[in-house]
């Protein structure tokens, strides 16, 4: 096993544009590199804002870099626009630093014996020191909190929050008329000059806090989480896609399920730009809000209003978690960091600028052993032990399943060999299917086939007047968002506008779109666990040799396993059918794995 001392313990990746990297240099990072400046420094916490960081080391001396603009370095008399690499904060030189938060603008820090302290940009009162009426350059002291217990402290783009150690939380700052959208949670969207307990809380005993760049989360002794401030992207929680200004509870299941908690209880929160994580004791975690890079990790790009359990890291228990603006990043228990969501500046560490919807597993940090992991703006970290950084039993984890894409129907597959030596095949399975072509037979509402796959594909084609095409494109997006909101399983999904949609009839193609008409080809890929009774092919299709089945309206409440096959159809209906030119048309390929006792 290599020694400690060969081996550097803080590792960093992503944007680098003003060094705030600690590189010696201003060019982005790819992949974890070790940081330069810090030789024989143990660092125990790394936290970045839009374009600077800030460290702590074991003794608690604190080190910052990036750049300077606004003084949100905390580093007088500099001569530069950027520091490159960690430079120390002087005029702490002699406090123990207990722990640091950044925001775009302005930095704060908590010392040992409680005080707080802040510096970088005065605009929008977020330094919390009534009266500062320009940038200070140096730590000036909060003096609001001489006689309060101060024991975390975080902050946004523009607000800073405090927790003491009777559980009350306080803030200040706010963003004015544009940015404040009531992320002090004082029931209004008035700037704050002075830290203010937050009256919504102060019934609760909140044991942690985490600030977002808009909003804010807490923690309560009772495993409560509330959220305020922006939530136009659902990063507050609470079900709605809406601002709020106190306090609100976030929807987690247990809550909507009256108690029953299979969870565990929350041991850290993670907000960022504009998405929010919760990490729960026994490994699992949740993410909702804003989901445009994939951030959530939940295979898609769809917004999120409650918490949405990470599916993919079940078999993965997760123990830290870290929201960066509009990455996310996790460290499992056996020590693997996997990454998601904006990979422009090379945040995911995955070696190229690719945005990632999937949790995907950081390998050049291999067997090192990391200890925690922290995100923020466009930047990313590592801190391995210092006594051990490498894992002597290091195997690599197993790979998630690869990220979902359309798939290639051009033929069916054939089912497995055991099921045709079972039953047969019928001839009809062998035959084309292709997408653009019409389904096989012309008064069926929806046509099922079975394969050897994992997941089912659902496919509707539909075709939208030019007149209500906006209506019926915004439809079809809320059909899709409902569906993922409804708990039923779906992945991933995909709304495409086709060219034109293709018919044939008696072997010839014709053009169904013909003027007027736009088409459109919608899929869901769904867990055919989370959705379907589990039922054999053979209770429903009555000849386990018929392999594809035909469901036409009226049979669709026939009898339960079909009205529960078709709830999807139905519900497509209901939302864009009346702003269909034509009837829709449904298709599914199926695991026939699932259904059948092979």
């Amino acid at each position: 096993m290599e020694s400690s001392l060969k081996v550097a313990t803080t590792y960093a990746w992503g944007k680098n544009k003003d060094g705030e990297l600690s590189q010696g240099s201003s060019k982005d990072v790819l992949l974890p590199t070790p940081c330069k400046g810090i030789k024989n420094k143990n660092l125990i916490m790394v936290i970045s804002g839009g374009q600077h960081s800030a460290a702590i080391d074991s003794t608690g001396k604190l080190y910052t870099c990036g750049s300077y603009l606004h003084g949100k370095l905390g580093i007088e008399d500099l001569t530069t626009v950027s520091v490159l690499s960690f430079t120390p904060v002087t005029a702490l030189k002699d406090k123990v630093v207990r722990q640091v938060a950044c925001g775009d603008y302005h930095t704060l820090c908590l010392l040992e014996d409680g005080s707080v302290y802040t510096w970088g940009g005065t605009l929008h009162k977020k330094l919390g020191q009534r009266g500062a009426g320009k940038n200070i350059n140096h730590p000036g002291l909060v003096s609001a909190f001489n006689d309060k217990d101060v024991i975390y402290v975080d902050c946004g783009d523009f607000h800073s929050m405090a927790l003491t150690a009777d559980g009350k939380v306080y803030s200040w700052g706010g963003g004015g008329s544009f940015f404040n959208r009531g992320q002090c949670g004082h029931g209004n969207t008035n700037d704050v000059d002075n830290p203010q307990i937050i009256a919504g809380l102060q019934n609760k005993f909140i044991t942690m806090i985490s600030c977002g760049g808009y909003h804010t989360l807490a923690v309560t002794d009772n495993n409560e989480v509330y959220a305020w401030g922006s939530g136009l992207y659902g990063e507050c929680g609470f079900g709605e896609f809406l601002n709020a200004t106190s306090p609100k509870q976030v929807l987690m299941p247990w809550i909507k399920r009256n108690g029953d908690n299979q969870y565990g209880e929350i041991v850290q929160i993670s907000g960022g730009g504009h998405h929010s994580l919760v990490l729960t004791s026994a490994g699992y975690v949740f993410s909702f809000g804003f989901a445009s890079h994939g951030q959530l990790g939940l295979r898609n790009t769809v917004n999120q209003a409650e918490p949405r359990l990470v599916s993919d890291l079940r078999t993965k228990p997760v123990k830290m978690i870290a929201a960066g603006w509009n990455h996310s990043l996790v460290l499992t228990q056996r020590g693997d960091v996997f990454a998601c969501g904006y990979g422009f500046f090379g945040q995911l560490g995955l070696g190229d600028d690719e945005s990632k919807t999937i949790f995907t597993h950081v390998s050049t940090l291999g067997s090192k052993k990391v200890e925690r992991i922290y995100a923020g703006g466009n930047h990313s970290w590592a801190l391995l032990d210092p006594a051990e950084p490498i894992r002597a039993d290091y195997e690599p984890p197993s790979p998630l399943p690869a990220e979902m894409s359309l798939l290639d129907i051009s033929r069916v597959p054939s089912p497995p060999p055991s099921i045709q030596q079972r039953s047969g095949t019928p001839d009809s399975l062998n035959r084309s299917m292709r997408l653009e072509g019409s389904f096989q037979k012309p008064e069926t509402l929806l046509q099922i086939a079975y394969s050897d796959i994992q997941y089912s594909h659902r496919f509707i084609r539909f075709m939208l007047k030019e007149t209500s095409l906006e209506v019926g494109k915004a439809k079809a997006e809320e059909f899709v968002h409902e569906m993922y909101m409804s708990e039923l399983g779906v992945l991933y999904h995909r709304i495409q506008e086709d060219d034109d949609i293709v018919e044939v009839t008696n072997s010839e193609p014709i053009v169904a779109s013909a003027g007027g008409e736009l088409s459109f080809t919608c899929l869901l890929v769904c867990d055919p666990t989370k959705n379907d009774p589990p039922v054999t092919i053979e209770s429903y299709i009555g000849e386990p040799s018929q392999l594809t089945v035909f469901l036409k309206a009226q049979q669709m409440t026939s009898n339960p396993t079909q009205a529960a096959l078709s709830e999807w159809v139905r519900f497509f209906l209901l939302k864009v059918g009346s702003f269909c030119s034509k009837p829709p048309k449904f298709f599914e390929l199926r695991p026939i794995s699932y259904y059948m006792n092979l």
